[in-house]
């Protein structure tokens, strides 16, 4: 995928989530959401430090109040819900 299609489904989600509430909520967006080059885990890293390097510029350009962190879960679906 290209660069400015990833960074538009960045900024398409960040104009949303400080629009519904989602940013009070602590919404997230999956890597794979942005590209699906992203789908496998091995790619997971590198995907989401780009996006999070690209999330932080486009935040200060379009002056929205909120703070951008990347997170990774260490466990998945029902295995997490049953610690």
């Amino acid at each position: 995928m290209a660069t400015a299609d990833r960074m538009s489904a960045i900024e398409h989600w960040m104009l949303s989530v400080s629009r519904d509430g989602g940013a009070e909520r602590f919404d997230d967006l999956h890597v794979e959401s942005i590209d699906s080059d992203w789908k496998s885990k091995g790619a997971w890293i590198d995907g989401g430090v780009w996006a999070f390097q690209e999330a932080i510029q486009l935040r200060d350009r379009l002056d929205l109040p909120f703070t951008v962190a990347l997170g990774f879960s260490l466990c998945a679906g029902k295995v997490c819900l049953e610690r």
